[in-house]
């Protein structure tokens, strides 16, 4: 196996990667795209970190990103979305010209100049990171059910969001099928929707939903849907929307976390303090 992956590994990678994403990305997009560009075995990207909140992976990652944007090379204008400064651009250009090491005394020369932080920073970074981290808390919590438990959650889910007749099918010789459900829009027409539910902490790929589209061949009127923890490939993205294919809606673990939040399905929202709104009275 090879030697874990150090944060100050990752800046080159997650630049080239932003650059090829058109100039923006969300955090899951990066995750996918910076472990398929640096190469990361499933060993590397399972590896846990002494956070129970994140993979060692993912954790680098995220420091990488507040890194990057420390040096003035990326940007989060909105939480969970990750953008190119003009200056990311411009180094996006020149490639060769990406120094990991470089940047990485760039960074420690930052952080030698940064005067320590007030208790009301430190207490802003702390509900930032709970912000920020909260989906991987909910996703590890939904990879610690067994699959019959993940289906019953996902029949909930759909049930949440105006679902009739929701019921799990899933079992030995369930062809990939593992519920079904009826939807009614406006209360005037319905149609039938088939959900398969994969508890992944990687990517789904493009065989799986191939598969399933293939499971519910004689269902050919229906909806089908693929619920995962994880993500999907850019490969199955494309099989997904194959023209002259029925088309297979995917949600991966992003959705699935802000849909479950949306309706309150174990998540607890908490009241925090706008420091910045009582200055006006300052």
């Amino acid at each position: 196996m090879k030697k874990s992956i150090l944060t100050k590994d990752m800046y080159k990678a997650c630049i080239l990667v932003l650059r090829r994403l058109g100039g923006k990305a969300t955090n899951a997009m990066l995750e996918e795209a910076v472990a398929e560009e640096m190469q990361l075995t499933k060993e590397q990207l399972a590896k846990p970190h002494s956070n129970p909140r994140y993979s060692q992976y993912g954790y680098n990652l995220k420091w990488t990103q507040t890194n990057l944007k420390k040096l003035g090379i990326l940007d989060n204008p909105v939480r969970g979305t990750w953008i190119l400064t003009p200056k990311g651009v411009e180094l996006s250009r020149q490639p060769e010209s990406i120094d990991n090491d470089q940047l990485y005394k760039e960074m420690r020369v930052i952080q030698a100049k940064s005067p320590p932080k007030q208790k009301k920073d430190v207490q802003q970074d702390e509900e930032a990171d709970l912000e920020d981290s909260w989906k991987t808390v909910l996703l590890n919590e939904l990879l610690s059910l067994e699959p019959p438990a993940f289906e019953r959650l996902c029949q909930r889910l759909l049930r949440e969001f105006q679902f009739e007749e929701v019921e799990v099918t899933g079992g030995t010789g369930d062809g990939g099928i593992d519920g079904k459900g009826l939807l009614r829009m406006n209360g005037l027409l319905s149609f039938d929707v088939y959900f398969q539910c994969k508890r992944y902490r990687g990517s789904v790929g493009a065989d799986a939903v191939r598969d399933f589209r293939g499971a519910t061949e004689g269902n050919k009127d229906s909806k089908n849907l693929i619920i995962t923890t994880g993500s999907f490939t850019k490969k199955a993205k494309e099989e997904a929307i194959k023209p002259g294919a029925r088309k297979i809606d995917l949600i991966d673990g992003d959705l699935l976390a802000n849909k479950m939040r949306e309706c309150q399905l174990g998540i607890q929202e908490s009241v925090s303090v706008d420091y910045d709104w009582f200055d006006q009275f300052k």
